[in-house]
């Protein structure tokens, strides 16, 4: 392993490329030192991984998690006593030790199902309500079901949920989890035998039988395209993933990317029979990275290539045909970004967002990446005057980069991923990216385009100025300025939000991914 130990800082640079170029950099303010949060996923024992190993090694367990709840607080595990026993703790919005929760910010609560059993923690996720939900595999045996717990608000109390079976003889892979406005949960599974499965939770924590009968719905794929790479799901809870072909001696190289409607029923409207199969070129090996959905209804596959080695951005129409209008006939080669190895893409304020690593050499030299894209895949120079950003955490240590967010209580972006240290340990490192296009910055739009509220400050009712940019129905969220959740809801037909309970402050609601503050009088 590598020998250097000293630690460089994540830096961030200011370019201007031109008049209506936007300016993106690291927000040293955050976090306690550096300008970022780091700690041990696992303190008591040493471990190093390479890049692609990490999601294969026996601390899987401790990368698995989601690690944020609805105002961008980070909320994960303390682990101290082997791979079950952990109490929760919690950062405020600006990645300090939050004081009011729990003990000291750790929760009273322990979780410790594990202590006989042998129970390894893997998902966890935050509803709305700041009720944090833990998932553990029971290891060596029940592989194929989870036992589920929730941690009060305050972290004090830890309540059994159940113990159900997901996808029953099988081991399972949680590929991603969904938490509706009704703290209602999809969660997405892989499964043996090129199985896929989607979970259902009411907002207690189990299994939701009114979906399908059973709470979950179970698919096994067909030939060609077996093995599930990603998965997302739109804002009318439609689902797609992407599926590849595992065994390559079988020379099948297409991208297949299926579609489901919301009560997990297949939309046999989207491509043929609810699959799109797409091939950048004929006899060439491509493995689907990444899936996201464009404000427009378009969707978004990154590919990766293999001979020769690249990224390849694919976009499709609503029904699944080839959008040949972008790129070169509905593919676009990623110049710039051929080694780059994507964790994540997120469509974020219509600007793409790829976070992952870069392997130039071809050793186990991996360092974290961020790229920057306009919706049309281009690169976006605001970022580092290049549209790239890579990042020396250790110099020497290969890390990660694995998940881009957007904070809504600040409108600037967390970014997380996994580092080894000279120490020897594994650690998660956040820091949080300010994007003044985000923060309104020299923005270039015209104001009858922008969504604004009035009065400001309020008494009683918050209007918008534009009915057309918002709907009834609409979900919206309201925060103070140190991230508690205050208030959500859905806009009924009068398009107003009502705040006349509210006590006077400075506060910030949240709708279509925007944040405005505003004061209660």
């Amino acid at each position: 392993m590598k020998t250097k130990n000293y630690l460089l800082s994540l830096m961030g640079v200011l370019f201007y490329t031109g008049l209506s170029s936007q300016i993106v950099y690291v927000d040293n303010t955050y976090g306690e030192t550096n300008g970022r949060l780091e700690y041990s996923l696992a303190p008591l024992a040493n471990v190093i991984y390479e890049s692609e190993s990490i999601h294969q090694t026996e601390y899987e367990p401790f990368l698995g998690v989601k690690i944020t709840d609805f105002s961008g607080r980070i909320v994960d595990k303390n682990n101290f006593n082997g791979y079950s026993n952990f109490r929760l703790r919690k950062y405020n919005a600006e990645g300090k030790l939050d004081l009011s929760y729990g003990n000291n910010g750790l929760s009273g609560a322990e979780y410790n199902w594990g202590q006989y059993s042998n129970i390894r923690a893997e998902v966890f996720y935050s509803n709305h309500n700041d009720e944090n939900f833990i998932a553990g595999l029971q290891f060596p045996n029940g592989l194929d079901r989870y036992r589920i717990g929730k941690f009060s608000a305050d972290g004090n109390s830890l309540t059994s949920v159940g113990y159900p079976y997901f996808i029953p003889d099988s081991t399972f892979k949680v590929l991603n989890v969904k938490v509706l406005a009704d703290n209602s949960t999809y969660m997405y599974v892989e499964g043996q035998y090129f199985r896929f499965g989607i979970i259902k939770f009411n907002a207690d924590g189990n299994l939701d039988t009114a979906f399908n009968g059973t709470g979950r719905k179970l698919y096994t794929h067909t030939r060609p395209g077996d093995y599930t790479s990603s998965v997302i799901m739109d804002d009318n809870n439609n689902i797609y993933i992407t599926t590849s072909n595992f065994n390559k001696d079988e020379r099948i190289y297409d991208v297949f990317i299926r579609k489901f409607n919301a009560d997990g029923t297949i939309d046999t409207s989207f491509g043929v029979n609810g699959i799109s199969q797409q091939a950048p070129e004929p006899n060439k090996g491509f493995t689907a990275k990444s899936i996201a959905v464009t404000p427009d209804n378009k969707i978004l596959v990154l590919m990766k290539g293999y001979s020769p080695i690249r990224n390849i951005l694919m976009r499709l129409n609503s029904n699944g045909t080839l959008d040949t209008s972008f790129g070169q006939n509905g593919y676009k080669n990623l110049t710039g970004l051929e080694t780059f190895n994507s964790r994540t893409m997120k469509i974020i304020n219509n600007k793409i967002y790829l976070v992952g690593d870069n392997n130039k050499s071809g050793t186990y030299s991996y360092m974290p990446m961020i790229a920057k894209l306009d919706i049309n895949g281009n690169l976006d120079t605001s970022l580092n005057s290049v549209g790239i950003m890579t990042q020396i955490i250790y110099n020497g240590y290969d890390a990660k980069f694995n998940d881009i967010i957007l904070q809504p209580t600040t409108n600037k972006l967390l970014v997380f991923g996994d580092t080894n240290t000279p120490e020897g340990k594994l650690a998660r490192v956040v820091f949080r990216l300010t994007d003044e296009s985000f923060l309104g910055i020299k923005d270039n739009r015209k104001k009858e385009e922008e969504l604004k509220i009035y009065p400001n400050p309020v008494k009683d009712v918050i209007n918008f100025n534009n009915h057309s940019m918002i709907k009834a129905n609409e979900e919206f969220a309201i925060y103070d300025v140190t991230g508690n959740t205050i208030l959500k809801g859905k806009i009924d037909e009068s398009m107003k939000i009502k705040v006349s309970h509210l006590p006077k402050g400075i506060y910030i609601v949240n709708i279509q991914q925007k944040t405005i503050k505003f004061i209660k009088d």
